[in-house]
């Protein structure tokens, strides 16, 4: 029996010892520290929370009351040698006093304690700043926090100083300097606590710095952040700059609540001499106290702000700038860098300017001082301003745009980044495209069908340069939106400069659903919105299946009689026409019927615009071309212009064009009986008696069978003979003998050719000469010669004159691997051709273009066969080998006036170019960037030569296809005096089957004269969205397959992605422009094929 007495004792002492430990875990260790060097320690407690106080807004009065039954509870469980009681707060679930070991013990033991801890100490955290922040631009507009009551618990504050004393509203102070809770303590009348005048009477000065910074009216010191805030000053901090028990802090928020409801905006300019990482708001007892009347606070609309501490820490933050529900305040700079000396944690708010602040000192004066407590109160300040302007009154509206700023700071102590608040913000402004087209609603075209393109332009404006957070196109009630993105190709240069306080165009196009649409535009600068219009939306385009079915116009005569007939369908008939202008002169339009009729008096080609309107009313517009012939020769004026049969050749030079002419000779015979019916020759000898007279018989011989035209005396080239035949004739009526490429008159005209076209060889004088016109086309015998025409016949022109690809570039970015730009050729023909090759660079900012590369150089393939290469144009070559016939040098370069620095300025020496003759065949001219450099760069090829034996036919250039300015841009001449058809694709998807990686997975073609938007396409099997002029038409999908040149026809993977334009143009320049549908990215190829003779 006594065993087993024993055994329930020992039992009973563990289970004590059991439950004596697990309650005394509540007690902090630095509590227990203090009890082994005295028998009472100065805590804090924290008890639970009661349970009216744990629903989202409590009411007050109810949790005061259960405060006040909770401490009541726990304190009627001691006695009072076990506990004496600082404080016991009316807001906040906790108390603070002065604890015996006793004490403790029966404390811990109550299940309504959570935590105990040490009753610490801290410190305070030692005006061009106000510009900096931008809060002089809400007192420009008459803000100055005037109706704003701002709370600042420091060490008090000069209340007679003259920029403060008359927003000074309140006095409290808290300030126990020795624990003993005998009353005694470091308020102005040496009490622990006093209230009303005279109660925060500043004996240190931080204080009063602090609140100048808040609210000075700036007649001595500079004026402060909110010059109309209101002030309750509360003293915590003694003369020495410490606070010497955290639960004074505690006392002086719980006052708050219970004692100023105006109160907004609470400073705190001080902190624990612990640092916390992270929050800290569970980490001890006195931080589980503060937080939960920050809380209460933040509850009740009252935001706090407290400095982060100066001990240079890049992981931790002094209490309460490490509570969640705290804005933590770091320090910068003016320069807006971090302060050496500023803590700063991932938990950290935002910085402020804290360095080198003027603000207001004791006894009337100014002081000059630095740290995270310069810090805090421009940040309480500025909620200030924005409460009483009404942009951010709620604690979480206030924190949030405090945390939104486009000035961002890294630590380099830790390298994360924060805000630097910016007080005021301008916000950001939406206005619509002036280009024209877009009339007044950014919007072009204003209808069409569901096959059009339309675009949407806006310009955004930003006063303070701040680039926008996103601008969103919302069309038909679609409150998300789509992204319109940033328009580099504005004609506009300061729509197109970076600098969004001028504005910066953006553009979205897309196309439509038939039916009638609405949109709005929706933007932010990451702070504030705007939107376009302000309320409601716009009528969007109209779209319906309205549509201009006629293709192509018949050509017409100058002097007969025209007509032809627009057609349409689609929308609801009857249709309406209308031709604005650009008809040949002669022919009326029946808006009616859409008949084009009448006689037209002048030749030529004749670009117009069409539009049909149905009666919804809907409209829809197309490009056409009307070509005008001249003149036909029948010997009436048909035109009614006063000449006859203009335009028509006239042998003779006599009244009559030789269509009418019965002698075109004016030899006195006939052309039926004349043996030289185009040369004059009033003799009609005839030797060798072949029925053609010596006068234009080029193998006079006797019995020679030869003739002129199935067997020229001197072959096609007019330098080699061809049979034996050519070597024998001898015809001494027009004197020609000697080799076939004599100039005996020395008029630039091989004697042989002058023979073949009846033209005398000895004879450089008047239409024999190398000025002479026989035909009167306009073109003289030596172009004729160079162009391979005939100068007896005006329809035979010049090869020379004819159209041709004269010049093709492309730009776009160039990386490395793959992604270099590589651009290919061919020359058609049968002799050499001089071709300049030139690799653009730095030189390409000159012409507005971000991120160009430094240094490129090129390299020329013939196959595998690298043929030259090239670093700086103004450096000879580096090799010039077979097929290469020859290569110019750099002076070689400069006479062509093509080189970098005759075109700009900018590091035209690091351009590169190769000028090469090459034979015909296909090559590559690949570009990279010196020692592996990137950046956005331009491959050029120019025809360099006048030879009509060869051209060149094709050119395509390979490489990245980014977004923004790296999109890839091709660059091509129309030459001549005519139209020219060419084809022009955007590969992607197809490179794969060449072995190409990352290959664009959707591209699309977009052809532009000038900035004008002629055609575009996405996938080539699909027509064409539009085809405007300048061009004279554009082919169908049937059209590109005819050619044989299509993506199917020529690879297998995603063939029908690839994107083509058949296009027939006039000469000139133009750009052609390969980007990714949706913004896709990739390796693409742009190519651009001469198509016809």
């Amino acid at each position: 029996m006594k065993k087993f007495l024993m055994l329930v004792i020992v039992l009973a002492l563990l289970d004590a010892r059991i439950v004596y430990a697990q309650a005394m875990e509540k007690v902090g260790q630095e509590v227990i520290d203090a009890l082994q060097t005295t028998g009472e320690v100065n805590v804090v407690i924290k008890l639970a929370d009661p349970a009216s106080m744990r629903v989202p807004h409590p009411d007050l009065l109810i949790s005061r009351n259960a405060i006040a039954d909770l401490q009541q509870g726990v304190l009627s469980a001691l006695i009072p040698s076990d506990f004496r009681v600082k404080h016991k707060y009316k807001y906040v679930s906790a108390l603070s006093g002065k604890a015996t070991l006793a004490g403790l013990t029966k404390l811990s033991a109550d299940p309504n304690v959570v935590k105990i801890d040490l009753d610490v100490g801290g410190t305070v955290w030692l005006q061009d700043s106000v510009p900096l922040i931008r809060a002089n631009e809400w007192h420009t507009a008459g803000v100055m926090g005037s109706n704003t009551v701002v709370a600042v618990l420091d060490s008090g504050v000069d209340t007679d100083h003259a920029d403060l004393a008359g927003d000074l509203i309140h006095q409290e102070c808290f300030l126990d300097t020795d624990g003993d809770i005998d009353g005694n303590g470091g308020c102005p009348n040496g009490s622990d606590r006093q209230t009303g005048a005279g109660a925060a009477e500043d004996d240190h000065g931080h204080g009063t710095h602090v609140t100048g910074i808040i609210t000075s009216d700036g007649t001595i010191s500079s004026a402060g952040v909110a010059p109309g805030a209101k002030i309750v000053s509360i003293k915590i901090v003694s003369s020495s700059g410490n606070f010497y028990y955290i639960s004074e802090l505690v006392a002086a928020l719980d006052f708050i609540i219970n004692n100023s409801p105006d109160v907004k905006v609470i400073n705190m300019s001080l902190g624990s001499f612990t640092l916390f990482n992270g929050d800290c708001d569970n980490s001890t007892a006195y931080n589980m106290a503060i937080a939960a009347v920050i809380n209460t606070l933040r509850t009740n609309g009252v935001i706090a702000f407290a400095a982060s501490g100066n001990d240079g820490s890049g992981a931790g933050m002094s209490s309460p700038a490490c509570l969640s529900n705290v804005v933590s305040v770091g320090a910068t700079y003016k320069s807006d860098s971090v302060a050496s000396f500023t803590n700063s944690n991932a938990s950290l708010d935002v910085m402020a300017p804290g360095v080198a602040i003027d603000s207001t000192y004791l006894s009337n004066g100014t002081l000059t001082a630095s740290g995270t407590s310069m810090a805090s109160p421009h940040t309480a300040g500025c909620a200030a301003l924005l409460i009483d302007a009404g942009v951010a009154v709620t604690p979480d509206e206030i924190e949030t745009r405090l945390q939104t700023s486009s000035v961002m700071v890294t630590d380099p102590s830790n390298g994360l980044t924060f805000p630097r608040i910016r007080c005021h913000n301008h916000p950001p402004a939406l206005s619509y495209s002036v280009e024209s087209g877009y009339g007044n609603d950014g919007l072009n075209p204003n209808s069409g069908t569901a096959s059009d393109a339309f675009s949407y332009k806006v310009i955004y404006t930003d006063a303070d340069n701040d680039p926008p957070d996103y601008i969103k196109l919302h069309i038909n009630g679609n409150t998300t939106g789509v992204g319109m993105t940033l328009e580099t190709s504005s004609s506009d240069q300061s729509l197109r400069d970076g600098n969004y306080a001028n504005g910066e165009q953006f553009i979205y196009t897309t196309s439509h659903s038939i039916g009638v649409h609405e949109y709005y535009i929706t933007t932010s600068d990451w702070l504030d919105t705007a939107r376009l219009p302000l309320i409601g939306t716009l009528s969007g385009p109209t779209v319906n299946n309205l549509t201009i079915t006629t293709t192509s116009l018949p050509s017409g005569t100058a002097g007969l009689v025209y007509s032809a007939a627009l057609s349409a369908s689609g929308g609801i008939p009857p249709y309406t026409w209308d031709i604005p202008s650009g008809l040949p002169q002669g022919l009326t339009f029946n808006t009616s019927t859409g008949e084009i009729s009448g006689t037209p008096s002048l030749d030529g080609t004749y670009n117009f615009t069409t539009y049909v309107t149905d009666t919804n009313p809907d409209t829809y517009f197309k490009g056409l071309t009307i070509t005008v012939l001249p003149e036909i020769c029948d010997g009436i004026d048909n035109n009614n212009n006063g000449q006859i049969d203009e335009g028509s050749i006239n042998t003779d030079g006599d009244s009559q064009a030789d269509c009418v002419d019965a002698d075109d000779d004016n030899d006195g015979y006939t052309d039926g009986a004349d043996n030289c019916a185009l040369t004059f020759n009033a003799d009609q000898a005839n030797t060798d008696g072949d029925g053609v007279g010596d006068a234009c018989d080029f193998d006079c011989t006797p019995g020679d069978v030869c003739s002129p035209l199935s067997d020229p005396v001197c072959g096609v080239d007019f330098i080699t003979y061809t049979n034996s035949c050519e070597a024998s004739v001898a015809c001494a009526e027009i004197a020609y003998s000697g080799a076939c490429n004599a100039d005996q008159d020395a008029d630039g005209l091989p004697d042989g050719w002058e023979s073949r076209y009846a033209l005398n060889p000895a004879d450089a004088a008047g239409n024999n000469g190398a000025s002479g016109d026989p035909d009167g086309d306009g073109y003289t015998n030596l172009q004729e010669y160079q162009g391979g025409s005939n100068p007896q016949y005006s329809t035979s022109v010049p090869t020379m004159n004819q159209p041709k690809l004269a010049n093709i570039s492309t730009r776009g970015p160039v990386q490395t691997g793959d992604s270099v730009m590589i651009g290919g050729f061919i020359i058609n023909g049968t002799a050499p051709r001089s071709v300049l090759i030139r690799g653009f660079g730095p030189t390409l900012t000159d012409w507005g273009v971000t991120g160009a590369m430094s240094n490129p150089y090129i390299e020329l393939y013939s196959g595998q066969t690298l043929i030259a290469t090239n670093d700086n144009w103004q450096t000879p070559i580096a090799q010039c080998d077979v097929p290469a016939v020859s290569c110019g040098t750099p002076q070689d370069i400069q006479a062509t006036g093509k080189d970098a620095c005759s075109v700009a300025t900018t590091g035209c020496s690091q351009d590169a170019a190769i000028l090469v003759t090459l034979p015909p065949g296909a090559y590559t001219a690949v570009m990279r960037g010196v020692g592996g450099g990137t950046g956005v760069g331009l491959i050029g090829v120019d025809d360099n030569d006048t030879s009509i034996l060869s051209k060149i036919v094709n050119i395509s250039t390979r490489g990245p296809v980014l977004t923004g300015d790296s999109v890839m841009i091709g660059g091509f001449i129309v030459g001549g005096s005519s139209s020219k058809t060419v084809l022009i694709r955007g590969f992607g998807p197809t490179l794969s089957d060449w072995g190409v990686s990352g290959a664009m997975a959707n591209p699309y073609v977009e052809l532009y004269s000038g900035q004008t938007m002629i055609a575009t396409n996405d996938n080539w099997q699909t027509p064409i969205a539009q085809c405007n002029a300048p061009a004279v038409s554009c082919g169908t999908p049937q059209d590109i397959q005819a050619t044989g040149k299509d993506a199917c026809s020529v690879a297998t993977t995603g063939c029908s992605q690839d994107a083509a334009i058949l296009v027939t143009l006039p000469p000139g320049a133009y750009t052609a422009i390969v980007r990714g549908v949706s913004g896709g990215t990739g390796v693409g190829l742009v190519g651009i094929d001469e198509i016809g003779p």
